[in-house]
């Protein structure tokens, strides 16, 4: 595993450990990241800071799952690669690896949303709430991480 990626995952059960859940949201405003809900069109998830501080912004139209594995990704870009300026996801499946800070931010959310060993923490992983593409896709990143 590369050192980056697996920095993502041991990052992501730290986070995990301190604050006793699996909720990006939860974790995000205990670190002081103001997030949010609106309308992004067809955008999924945007982070962006100003001087002093940092802010997600999940697509109010997705259901509630995807919103927790949106925010997850842009949570990881909040605290790993805060030296962005913005970045958002137009489409959460990034499976050539070009774009190395989006690969990283997918294991962390793997890792976030399935924790370890088949664990998923607050999340049902169930039936319609996660589509079998978007399951297959952080399981084989967790278990590849």
């Amino acid at each position: 595993m590369g050192n980056r990626k697996k920095e993502m995952v041991l990052e992501a059960n730290r986070l995990i450990r301190r604050y006793r859940t699996h909720n990006p949201f939860v974790i995000a405003k205990n670190k002081g990241i103001t997030v949010s809900l609106a309308d992004l069109s067809g955008v999924k998830g945007i982070y962006f800071k100003t001087v002093r501080r940092k802010f997600i912004t999940v697509n109010q139209n997705l259901d509630e799952l995807f919103r927790h594995v949106v925010c997850a990704h842009e949570l990881c870009h909040a605290i790993k690669h805060h030296d962005l300026d913005w970045r958002h996801i137009d489409h959460f499946f990034t499976y050539s690896g070009r774009m190395e800070k989006e690969t990283e931010a997918n294991v962390f959310t793997a890792a976030m949303v399935l924790g370890s060993g088949g664990d998923y923490g607050d999340f049902d992983m169930t039936g319609e709430h996660m589509s079998e593409e978007l399951f297959t896709y952080l399981t084989g990143l967790r278990q590849k991480y």
